[in-house]
């Protein structure tokens, strides 16, 4: 029998279309839902972010979703995790950013679903992951995080525990193959023949698969929530049936990472590319909001001013300015508007300080204006050569 070992992440970044979030919960959110009670042996470990839940919360038609998952988590169905609050690329950020994304999601959760949030495991955005991370997160209590075959070179044996090495925090390692799939059509199609002989399956992708990206006209969930030749297992019981443990120095980098960038030292091309005039400029507003407020924690603005920072540095910025391809097939991941929604809360986080002198917020409001300037002349180009 297959052991099918889900992971789920759901998340929609800080300052989205109310309305998007509103179609993804009716196609997604509440399928996931709809799918744990009608398929009672399915189990799955999730990530819902705090983003999200914050967002959730303060919608009427979303906020039934909260007593949903709550009762699905009690239950001992779902599993939650822990993550960053607003979905930043922590291997970017300074340990004290890290730290106060990690205790925002943490309270969120707490608050939502009282003592079924056992957070034994965690999920860091985009996967993107360092030493510091792996250190942090031990000190902690974490026992384990979810990564990808990336960090490891090479696919992994999902019958062996992989411990990082120094630390007693174990490296969960996803099928990079079968995740970026359908899962559920892949397992179903290949579970007698190239998995016939596999113990167990990890998957890890965005929730939203199911239901929004991907509309399953065929079936698939019921085949293979219903099989009698798949069981499923949460990634914490997945690791208490192992038994040989392997010392293993992930890389630092993250799920979406390609060998040739790997190979050139770029380890999150996405977000902070060494070729990428619109990531060093974000970086430079960035750095500038989070070193302003570390010396300002007395100014009457700062509470705003923090709240601005935190949803500013969420990785949608970067990841929308990267103009790379994810795939041959896809368009460049590009939206100028999508940058300039993570611009505006990061000077808005400097706006905010009341006692700021009146030329470090000029030298800020520079680096706004050569950012939005160097952003829209790039995507007026790029319109011009279509």
């Amino acid at each position: 029998m297959l052991a099918w070992v889900p992971f789920l992440h759901i998340y929609q970044p800080p300052g989205q279309d109310p309305e998007i979030v509103r179609q993804v919960a009716r196609e997604s959110y509440r399928l996931i839902l709809d799918l744990c009670e009608r398929y009672p042996r399915f189990r799955a470990s999730i990530n819902i972010s705090g983003s999200l839940l914050e967002q959730w919360e303060a919608d009427p038609e979303c906020a039934p979703l909260i007593a949903g998952y709550r009762a699905c988590v009690e239950r001992g169905q779902l599993r939650l995790v822990g993550s960053a609050m607003y979905h930043p690329i922590l291997a970017l950020l300074p340990e004290h950013e890290r730290e106060r994304q990690i205790d925002l999601h943490d309270r969120i959760c707490r608050r939502l679903f009282g003592d079924a949030y056992q957070p034994y495991g965690f999920f860091a955005p985009e996967m993107a992951y360092d030493r510091a991370l792996a250190e942090l997160l031990e000190r902690r209590g974490f026992q384990w995080i979810m990564l990808d075959e990336a960090h490891l070179g090479r696919v992994p044996d999902a019958t062996k525990a992989y411990r990082i090495r120094g630390t007693s925090l174990y490296a969960v390692v996803r099928n990079r193959t079968i995740s970026k799939t359908f899962p559920p059509e892949y397992i179903v199609d290949h579970l007698h023949t190239t998995l016939k002989d596999t113990p167990y399956v990890i998957t890890a992708h965005d929730g939203e698969l199911f239901g929004h990206w991907h509309k399953d006209d065929q079936g698939y969930y019921a085949r293979a929530f219903e099989s009698p030749d798949i069981r499923f297992l949460t990634v914490h019981e997945y690791l208490g049936e192992l038994t040989e443990v392997v010392e293993v120095e992930p890389e630092q980098t993250n799920w979406e990472a390609v060998t040739h960038d790997l190979a050139r030292g770029v380890r999150f091309a996405l977000w902070s590319h060494p070729d990428n005039e619109i990531h060093r400029r974000l970086w430079q507003l960035a750095d500038c909001a989070i070193t302003t407020l570390a010396e300002y924690p007395d100014d009457p603005g700062y509470a705003a001013a923090r709240a601005h920072l935190d949803r500013g540095l969420a990785s949608c910025s970067w990841w929308w300015g990267s103009d790379l391809k994810l795939d041959v097939v896809a368009n460049e991941v590009w939206s100028p508007d999508m940058v300039e929604r993570g611009v505006k809360e990061l000077i808005a986080s400097i706006r905010s300080l009341a006692t700021l002198p009146g030329e470090k917020k000029i030298e800020a409001e520079k680096m706004r204006t050569d950012l939005l300037f160097a952003l829209w002349k790039k995507h007026w180009s790029k319109e011009r050569e279509k």
